[in-house]
């Protein structure tokens, strides 16, 4: 679990994630237990089940997206506001923020090859 939320800190870095859009992306955890997380302490009872779907999901989205982009590129895609019909007008980071079933139409909207161009 440890790991999973070192890694989540390094891409969300990546991406220039704020402190709010990360909170959001963990499901809103207290900001004591969020501070923790960030210097690197993990007390297992705050660790759910939805929240290692959640990293596991932001993980792979992490992944499809770093195969394909460069950093900016990647903060670029998340950030940009579509007018394709697929994220109704809003960017897919603010997909992701929403809730889990947003986490996983983007994951799967990049799995489907959609919204990548190779650089």
């Amino acid at each position: 679990m440890k790991e999973s939320l070192k890694a989540f800190f390094r891409y969300t870095k990546a991406w220039k994630l704020n402190e709010y859009e990360c909170l959001k992306l963990l499901s809103s955890p207290e900001q004591h237990t969020y501070e923790s997380w960030l210097s690197g302490v993990v007390n297992e009872n705050d660790v759910s089940e939805q929240l290692l779907d959640r990293l596991s999901q932001l993980l792979n989205i992490y992944k499809i997206l770093s195969h394909r982009h460069s950093d900016k590129n990647q903060c670029l895609f998340l950030r940009n506001y579509t007018t394709d019909g697929f994220f109704q007008e809003r960017s897919p980071l603010d997909f992701m923020m929403f809730d889990y079933e947003g986490l996983s139409f983007v994951r799967n909207y990049l799995e489907m090859g959609y919204g990548i161009e190779n650089e």
